[in-house]
């Protein structure tokens, strides 16, 4: 059954936590008795260490960017392409005709620019459809 000082003590912990976890401050100190070791789970003479609680904060960066590149072959339809921008890169009809014929003189078109793991999953979807529909578009990634 806890007192109402050890009670008091735990509160007292638990909130100096909460302060130096949300202004990254030192922690008070937690005791005001003679004895060191009493009720302290942590004590130097256990060969445990204290200290105080210090919160790391880490820069946010912005991720690498990647371009989905769809490449030209003779045998694919030029309506297949167009139907291909707007299922899996959200082209309206007009930006889908733009692409398809840039993909049709230059040889590539950069079809859009993603994170990683978006232009990754947009490559392979659209390879894999492609396969299963018989033609062999294909689509690449590469860093920006």
């Amino acid at each position: 059954m806890y007192n109402l000082k050890s009670l008091f003590q735990k509160f007292r912990i638990l909130w100096s936590l909460k302060i130096a976890h949300t202004d990254n401050a030192q922690l008070p100190p937690t005791r005001n008795s003679s004895d060191p070791d009493e009720g302290n789970p942590k004590s130097p003479e256990r060969g445990e260490e204290t200290g105080v609680l210090t919160v790391q904060r880490t820069e946010l960066r912005k991720p690498k960017m990647y371009k989905v590149i769809m490449h030209n072959d003779d045998y694919t339809t030029m309506e297949f392409v167009v139907h291909v921008l707007k299922k899996f890169f959200l082209k309206n009809e007009d930006d889908a005709h733009a692409l398809m014929f840039k993909v049709h003189e230059q040889g590539y078109a950069v079809c859009g620019i993603y994170t990683h793991e978006v232009a990754e999953s947009k490559t392979l979807k659209v390879n894999r459809y492609s396969k299963e529909k018989g033609h062999p578009l294909k689509c690449s990634c590469e860093p920006e």
